[in-house]
């Protein structure tokens, strides 16, 4: 097992580029569809550390494994990744979509550290099952990150640090 998925491995495998302001970033956020990842309903996503936080909004049967438990999402559900805590993700069907969001630590420096939030903690609960409204919010939620963030508007920046915590 590698030590850590870093967020060029992320941006070379999913996208095939990585882009070109990652490393002179001070902090790095990016928020996608599905859709947009390359193969992500090809294979399953191998069990490994990311060098990224991660929060997933996902629609469609998985399991989540983690070092010590397994969580089966039924229907849909919020995953919080980080990099302290090595996991994969396994489609049980094909019936799959969701949003992403990915972000260092450093991109929230404003908010505190990550680290500190309960559902980033090893003892915190990383995934959420959704409720059809509940599901629904979310799905609004990431529309409107991914419309702000493709957008000119000189405060997505700080608009993204306030929608995700």
């Amino acid at each position: 097992m590698k030590i850590a998925e870093t967020l060029e491995d992320f941006y070379a495998e999913r996208f095939k580029v990585v882009p070109t302001s990652l490393k002179s970033e001070i902090g790095h956020f990016n928020v996608f569809k599905f859709n947009d990842l390359v193969g992500c309903s090809i294979k399953p996503i191998p069990y490994s550390r990311r060098g990224y936080y991660k929060i997933s909004f996902i629609q469609g049967r998985n399991k989540v494994h983690f070092s010590d438990k397994t969580i089966e999402i039924k229907k849909q559900a919020l995953l919080f990744a980080n990099p302290q805590i090595p996991y994969n993700w396994e489609q049980i069907d094909n019936n799959q979509s969701g949003f992403s969001c990915v972000f260092t630590e450093s991109f929230f420096h404003h908010f505190g550290n990550p680290k500190n939030y309960s559902v980033f903690q090893a003892n915190g609960l990383p995934i959420i099952e959704l409720t059809d409204t509940q599901a629904e919010w979310a799905t609004q939620l990431f529309r409107e990150m991914l419309t702000e963030w493709t957008s000119d508007y000189k405060h997505k920046y700080d608009k993204m640090r306030v929608s995700v915590f």
